[in-house]
């Protein structure tokens, strides 16, 4: 009988719109299968629905005990997606000692970008914001923006190419004094604040920061609280007196 399965899948990113998958093909039954279809799809989900995109659908055959190294270079943004779906004999030709290893959903998030080490500091002009990005997955992360943010008002736009597997990137920032007003303000540091990759973990991509601004009109109000008058003798001895506080 028959029992054909997909183990072993890699996904590796090539460039944002391209990844090299590879997987291995068995027939781990003691017969021979005529020629059939394994098609790779891609998904949102781990489950294989209507809507879900063909991607390959290769032609194969397996003598028993048979297995395959299977080496494809798939057109599709890694950024974008959640799954790879393999299914062999994906026509349901034969009648299998298993059905469920034809079988196999691989998650292709492999990206996960934080936000740390962010700090303000108060220039003459404005302020500066600086800040690391972390990618902390194991995948590259693909094009994406940062948005520095002020009282929930985006201020600045950044634009990455990449961050790789395992890799941080520092950056510092200016803001004008003229779009800051005078008293307590919220900074947000925003990694991918467009949704551009698909992560891991979302919850993570910011980083909050208050800073303090003073008027830079504003004069020093100074306030006499008491008087106080030292009369010295020839001798050297002196005598401290308070006085009045002046109206």
């Amino acid at each position: 009988m028959l029992d054909l399965s997909v183990d072993h899948v890699s996904i590796n990113p090539v460039t944002d719109n391209q990844v090299s998958v590879g997987y291995e093909l068995h027939n781990l039954g003691t017969e021979k299968t005529n020629r059939f279809r394994t098609a790779v799809y891609l998904s949102q989900d781990p489950l294989l629905n209507f809507g879900d995109k063909l991607l390959n659908n290769r032609r194969e055959s397996l003598a028993a005990g048979e297995s395959k190294d299977i080496d494809l270079l798939l057109n599709f943004n890694p950024n974008q997606s959640n799954y790879l779906i393999f299914k062999a004999d994906s026509a349901n030709k034969f009648s299998e000692f298993n059905e469920k290893n034809n079988f196999k959903a691989i998650p292709i998030t492999g990206v996960d970008l934080t936000i740390k080490d962010g700090k303000v500091e108060l220039i003459p002009d404005g302020l500066t914001v600086s800040y690391t990005v972390s990618n902390s997955g194991p995948r590259r992360a693909g094009s994406f923006s940062n948005l520095i943010s002020l009282d929930g008002q985006i201020l600045k736009k950044v634009e990455l190419k990449s961050v790789g597997s395992q890799k941080e990137r520092s950056f510092s920032h200016s803001l004008k004094r003229e779009n800051l007003t005078p008293g307590t303000h919220q900074i947000s540091i925003l990694a991918d604040g467009y949704n551009q990759i698909r992560e891991s973990n979302e919850s993570n991509n910011s980083f909050l920061l208050d800073a303090t601004i003073s008027d830079p009109t504003q004069k020093p109000d100074l306030l006499i609280t008491d008087m106080w008058t030292v009369d010295i003798a020839p001798d050297g001895s002196y005598k401290v007196t308070k006085t009045q506080k002046p109206q």
